[in-house]
């Protein structure tokens, strides 16, 4: 086998008295791999050198086995990584997860693989787009955290890492030259057919309880999944962590089916279920720029939300003949969203005699409704390579927004007197859009490596949206008093038309695609009120750069170049007043202009397949042209007035490195990020133009070790570093340290006894007076399998022994800068019962 990837390069069989030979094999680094049944195979590495044509290995021993005579026992050895073209493929079994552990745990064992406490999942920094299982979609594929948390690790064989092309979406965008991060799960032979999954119950201290069930059953012709969760925990109830902000309850059902019907039908249909309710209470300082003068705004808030969202979704693919498929696609989903806030805050000005303080309820309801439809038609021509792609897609969203606005306010002018101001309204906000897109993609093929693609495409968006807004009347006990000049109706039409012509050419060691994209575009802005009517019209070249070179030694460059551009959104066009905050009124602006963003990125990684050694860097720049910022006022009340304009000069530079080796001799693996970025941010301040910069710097190291499956050791630490700079005004409270220590670990003791914990310590400095705190939280349980084959498990966890679970985080803006604490999940308690089904004999 190649010493770098692990690829066979070439095979014998040794003769009765153990001589064998290989002939004519390239001058390079090699394992020896030996096999015999009833003996341990052996791995060893072989160099040969440019000098000699004859290399005698001596005599090699293998160790015996020691096998029964009444069996015969054949078993494989697996290089843990196998490196191909576009994918790197992991051995499951290498990583040792733990018992009963989720796809998730897995995952955050695999070098390069970082999840977040959210359960969103990144490559070496860039975000997976999709998971599937044996190559078939699960759910939608971008369920990412469904799908993780609810496959066991112990059906699956191998994780594949793989680039996949764009062109296979579902939907057509600019930047479709850029490759999608996929993650492939594919099932243990043996798990095939079987009915796998988990029903698990908790209850705890303070009402805290828990429960998950997850059935699934996976073969070459079918896949399903069953899921049905809910706790009160924030999500905790397999995690070792607290991470997230608020009280969260959260209930979620679903099933995935996925099923071939004969030999020309393939069908996959999912549906989701859930209700997700967070109840959060804050406190935050936000320090406004404004000229010479600062402002501090100080709130506690008190805010609930509901979310209850159901999505149904079905694809169904007819394979015509040998070279035709044709799909059909249909989803709708149902969101209905409910939020009320209650915010007590006061304001003050650093060198005026102003103080402002209130009280605002608001309360939200939106009701959403959407529908999408796609066909998409993919043929192979006679020529080999030559195809033809055609896409149809229409997409209908309904919403309904109601929010009532209910403020109490006190404004101190100059001369100390004060005016009192109440708001008391209720706003209806009716939206419907409309959107209807084609699009045709021919690849030409020019020779076995080289090709052309041409691709055409329209998108349509027609867009409805009404506020009526009005006051409460006192006398009749109603909102019934129509506020002209806080209401609006408007319709915004948009039509795109695409064209694109791509070269594209693919060798062993290299390949490219150079693509130029051509847009016209207009988007006419009616005021229904007034009758006034606004038109942006653009043309634009947008063109784009993909090269990749691969070294003999799986080393690979990156390179690339791609220029987008975006309509401003509809909400930036609208000129009514938002005065749902009575210190932050925000208005649009009709006269906006498209934006345009230069992405630029170099990458450079190096895979090292026998000595799992891995190492990423990435330096990526992107560059903006008549960006949507907001240029803020202050009048003399000290309310801060914004409205969107166009403004162009904005840029952001990042590097980002990541490598992850093995100790030697050891089960330990270190990982080592360091991240940096450097953002140039533009503002305007009662009408000057400025910006503000903003550096941030992070370095991650962390140890991973591993014994058998007996003890698991898992230990990091972070240091991030942020400084911010305005230059309209020099300023004190710039630098922001925060310093992370995560020690995680589980030992396997006698008696199916396993003891687990988790401790993780957090300090802030530089933020605002009374927001810098350190907590340490610690977490830890004790469980025990039962029943044959450990199907069961008994399991009390405490979480947060020391009290101290705490989220503090800070917001960088335009002309502010806002330091914000949350209270989060403190100690508790609960007792876990679960039972596994399809555990197997072993």
């Amino acid at each position: 086998m190649s010493n770098k990837d692990s690829l066979r390069t070439s095979i014998t069989f040794s003769s009765d008295d153990g001589f064998f030979t290989f002939d004519s094999i390239p001058l390079r680094d090699y394992l020896l791999h030996i096999t015999y049944i009833g003996y341990h195979p052996l791995l060893l590495p072989v160099k040969v050198p440019t000098d000699k044509k004859i290399i005698n290995l001596g005599t090699l021993t293998l160790r015996s086995k020691g096998m029964a005579l009444n069996q015969v026992e054949i078993t494989e050895t697996r290089s843990p990584l196998i490196v191909k073209k576009d994918t790197l493929e992991f051995s499951a079994g290498y990583f040792k997860p733990r018992e009963n552990s989720s796809a998730e745990e897995l995952l955050k064992k695999i070098p390069g693989i970082q999840i977040d406490n959210n359960g969103a999942i990144q490559i070496n920094g860039k975000t997976v787009n999709a998971i599937t299982i044996n190559g078939r979609q699960i759910f939608n594929g971008e369920d990412l955290k469904t799908i993780s948390r609810n496959i066991q690790a112990d059906l699956i064989d191998k994780i594949q890492l793989i680039k996949r092309k764009s062109n296979m979406r579902n939907t057509f965008s600019l930047n479709d030259g850029e490759s999608d991060d996929v993650i492939n799960l594919t099932i243990k032979k043996d798990k095939l057919n079987s009915l796998t999954g988990q029903v698990s119950s908790a209850f705890g201290t303070s009402n805290k309880f828990g429960v998950k069930t997850n059935l699934s059953q996976f073969n070459d012709q079918r896949q399903i999944l069953f899921l049905g969760n809910g706790d009160n925990i924030n999500g905790a109830l397999d995690a070792s962590y607290l991470g997230k902000p608020g009280i969260i309850r959260n209930w979620e059902t679903g099933t995935s089916y996925n099923t071939e019907i004969g030999k020309k039908f393939t069908l996959n249909a999912n549906y989701l279920f859930g209700d997700i309710y967070l109840k959060e209470n804050n406190n935050s300082s936000k320090r406004t720029f404004n000229g010479d003068s600062s402002y501090l705004y100080n709130q506690h808030s008190l805010s609930n939300s509901q979310n209850t969202y159901f999505r149904a979704q079905s694809q169904l693919d007819y394979q015509l003949d040998s070279s035709s498929k044709i799909s059909f696609i249909s989803m709708i989903t149902k969101n209905k969203d409910i939020y009320t806030i209650i915010n007590n805050y006061d304001l003050s000005r650093t060198n005026a005699n102003i103080f402002n303080s209130g009280t605002m309820n608001n309360k939200k309801k939106q009701n959403t409704t959407s529908i999408v439809g796609t066909i998409i038609l993919e043929k192979k021509l006679r020529k080999p390579n030559r195809q033809i792609r055609l896409l149809f897609n229409y997409s209908r969203d309904d919403k309904k927004v109601t929010e009532y606005n209910y403020s109490q306010n006190a404004f101190q002018q100059k001369d100390t007197q004060t005016v009192s101001d109440t708001i008391n309204q209720y706003n209806a906000m009716p939206e419907v859009t409309d959107q209807l897109s084609m699009l045709a993609n021919y690849i030409e093929p020019l020779s076995t490596t080289l090709e052309l693609t041409f691709s055409l495409a329209e998108d349509r968006t027609e867009r409805h949206f009404n506020k009526y807004s009005y006051a409460f009347n006192q006398i009749m006990n109603s909102y019934d008093i129509y506020n002209d000049s806080l209401s609006n109706q408007f319709s915004n039409k948009t039509a795109k038309h695409y064209g694109k012509i791509g070269l594209s050419q693919r060798k062993n060691n290299f390949d490219y695609t150079l693509s130029v994209g051509f847009i016209s575009g207009n988007m006419n802005y009616t005021n229904l009120k007034t009758n006034d009517k606004i038109t942006i019209a653009t043309t634009s070249l947008l063109p784009s750069l993909i090269f990749n070179y691969r070294t003999v030694n799986t080393n690979n460059i990156r390179f690339l170049y791609m220029r987008l551009m975006q309509f401003p959104g509809v909400n930036d066009f609208t000129n009514t007043i938002d005065n749902s905050n009575p210190l932050f009124i925000k208005m649009g602006n009709p006269d906006l202009k498209p934006t345009y963003t230069d992405n630029i990125s170099l990458s450079y990684d190096i895979t090292n397949a026998s000595k799992m050694r891995f190492l990423s860097i990435t330096m990526s720049s992107t560059f903006i042209t008549d960006q949507v910022i907001n240029s803020t006022s202050m009048d003399t009340a000290g309310k801060q007035i914004s409205k969107s304009l166009n403004s162009s000069g904005a840029y952001n530079i990042g590097l980002n490195m990541n490598s992850s080796f093995p100790l030697n001799r050891t089960n330990a693996t270190v990982v080592i990020n360091t991240g940096a970025t450097a953002n140039r941010n533009l503002n305007y301040t009662n009408g000057a133009k400025g910006y503000y910069k903003s550096l941030n710097i992070r370095q991650l190291v962390s140890y991973r070790y591993d014994y058998k499956k007996t003890l698991s050791l898992s230990i990091s630490g972070s240091i991030n570093y942020n400084k911010v700079n305005y230059s309209q005004l020099n300023m004190l409270e710039n630098t922001r340290f925060s310093y992370n220590i995560l020690f995680d670990g589980s030992l396997n003791l006698p008696g199916n006894i396993t003891f687990t914990s988790a401790l993780y310590y957090s300090l802030v400095t530089g933020q605002t007076t009374g927001y810098n705190p350190s907590s340490l939280v610690l977490n830890t349980s004790l469980s025990k399998s039962i029943l044959s084959n450990k199907k069961g498990l008994i399991e009390l966890k405490a979480f947060d022994l020391l009290n101290q679970n705490l989220i503090t985080t800070r917001k960088i803006g335009e002309n502010y800068i806002e330091d914000s604490q949350t209270d989060a999940l403190q100690r508790f308690f609960i007792f876990k019962l679960s039972y596994f089904i399809g555990k197997q004999n072993k």
